[in-house]
């Protein structure tokens, strides 16, 4: 689940002298090292979590084919170790891929040298696959200590968050991940965080984009 200090659709921001201190970092942060919002520096509204899944992502795949979309999938290193050529099948269809740790760990369950040791294992993977650098990286749960992100921004890597949770990791059917969708009221600047292991997101995601005018924010 993501922090809900990054969700748009419920749950309230943490709070308190460390949540604080975090903001005020981020805000000193160049956009080009820690995303929150499409622009000159991050140009996908569409990412995609904790895959690749053999079943969902191909699904996902096909319905940003058939819009002619550009995405991002976030992956976790030892998913991408089982579907290798999922992994190529991405890049090859133009999307862009960043990581998401080797097995996702439970928010507050790895600290320091060990946090970051798991994050760096999960990128190498996935370098490994299609061999080229993947800087772009996506923190389990949106969770980064303060000592953790400073050491992550000494190296080159791209931390990408979003601005939109339609909560399709805990969703059961589709109408409830597009009715999220629609309450969010998505606009140009936004990134939606969605999970190409989730079993309704791609019908919600086809349903939605037909649904919105071409031209609007796809």
């Amino acid at each position: 689940m993501p922090n809900a200090e990054f969700d748009r659709l419920g749950r309230g921001a943490a709070s308190g002298p460390r949540q604080l201190a975090r903001r005020a970092l981020i805000r000193c942060l160049p956009p080009s090292r820690f995303v929150t919002a499409r622009g000159a520096q991050w140009l996908h509204r569409w990412t995609f979590d904790d895959g690749p899944h053999p079943e969902h992502t191909p699904r996902i795949l096909d319905v940003l084919g058939q819009y002619g979309l550009s995405a991002a999938f976030f992956m976790i290193g030892e998913a991408a170790e089982r579907q290798p050529d999922l992994v190529r099948r991405i890049v090859a269809e133009g999307h862009l891929l960043g990581s998401h740790s080797y097995a996702h760990p439970a928010a507050g369950t790895l600290h320091g040298g060990a946090w970051l040791d798991e994050m760096r294992r999960g990128r190498t993977v996935i370098e490994q696959i299609i061999g080229r650098s993947v800087p772009a990286f996506r923190p389990p749960h949106g969770h980064l200590e303060l000592g953790t992100l400073g050491r992550l921004l000494v190296g080159d890597w791209q931390i990408v968050l979003w601005s939109v949770d339609p909560k399709d990791y805990a969703a059961v059917t589709a109408e409830a991940v597009i009715d999220h969708l629609h309450q969010a009221r998505i606009t140009e600047r936004d990134i939606v965080l969605l999970h190409d292991t989730a079993a309704p997101t791609a019908q919600a995601l086809e349903s939605y984009l037909a649904t919105v005018p071409e031209g609007t924010a796809r």
